[in-house]
């Protein structure tokens, strides 16, 4: 069970842009069923189903002429999708794994509201699609303690394009993301003095895919760095993972185009720092 996707911003009803965005809500949970086999001593595939539950939420104020009112929409959706993996380990000492995870299609399912104006649409939707990645990563382990890492991560988020807001008996509302596909670039050590206890920290490193021409405060993407470290605790067939992470951004946004529209209300300097605790257990069967 994890979270590959996920986000809250919420920027409050006063902020200049509020006719963009004031508040954005994607919770995701993914539950995996993989199996592994050994095609020989140092080659193993992998693969596996998943099912994913998603719900969302927009809220934006709508733009003049229209009165100062609040519309909202908040729907959810289950989908499936599938995983497959292959891992080499020639020697021992060296790991080399290739990992793709297929795209998630979902149409969130809800309502939504302005109340202000006494508004409420009952049978509104949003598609949105969750890109496929493909993931390379290198290990190489100089001792019997130390272990060295490097991964490289590309995902397409071009799948995104323009997702709909359906909100019969208004007219449809495209949300054009129109984003770039990107990639990920992580370095990890591992210390593990013995069977029982490791130690790790790593730094990672994202590329924005949000180009100035499409950037959406709901979201506010940027180049990232995340650094991370944290402590695992083993004991027969199971064990206890503690990370903290901390990631940090800046951006400056401009407009574009000459002419006065969204691009005006957004443009700007956009800074933002996360902290992260993590706490899992893991059982082996």
């Amino acid at each position: 069970l994890n979270a590959p996707f996920g986000l809250r911003t919420d920027w409050g009803t006063s902020t200049p842009f509020r006719a963009v965005a004031t508040e954005t809500d994607l919770t995701y949970a993914t539950a995996w069923g993989v199996l592994g086999y050994e095609l020989s001593d140092d080659l193993s595939i992998g693969g596996g189903i998943s099912l994913s539950y998603a719900d969302g939420t927009l809220k934006q104020f709508l733009p003049p002429p229209n009165p100062p009112a609040e519309f909202g929409f908040e729907g959810d959706d289950y989908s499936t999708s599938w995983i497959a993996s292959l891992l080499w380990q020639p020697g021992g000492r060296h790991s080399v794994g290739l990992t793709y995870r297929a795209k998630t299609d979902l149409d969130l399912s809800g309502s939504a509201a302005a109340p202000e104006i006494g508004l409420a649409i009952p049978g509104a939707s949003l598609d949105l699609v969750t890109p496929d990645t493909l993931v390379a990563g290198y290990a190489f382990r100089p001792t019997r303690q130390w272990t060295l890492e490097a991964n490289v991560e590309w995902v397409n988020w071009k799948r995104l394009k323009v997702p709909t807001l359906r909100q019969a008996p208004l007219a449809d509302n495209p949300i054009p993301f129109n984003w770039e596909s990107n990639f990920m670039y992580g370095f990890g050590v591992t210390y593990a003095p013995n069977e029982t206890w490791a130690f790790n920290a790593g730094y990672i490193f994202i590329e924005n895919s949000q180009p100035d021409l499409n950037f959406n405060p709901a979201i506010a993407d940027a180049d990232r760095h995340w650094l991370s470290a944290g402590v695992s605790y083993k004991a027969a067939n199971w064990a206890v993972d503690l990370a903290y992470q901390y990631a940090f951004s800046d951006r400056i946004v401009s407009d574009p185009n000459p002419a006065f529209d969204a691009g005006d209300l957004v443009a700007g300097d956009y800074s933002s720092q996360f902290h992260g605790l993590m706490l899992s257990f893991n059982r082996s069967f």
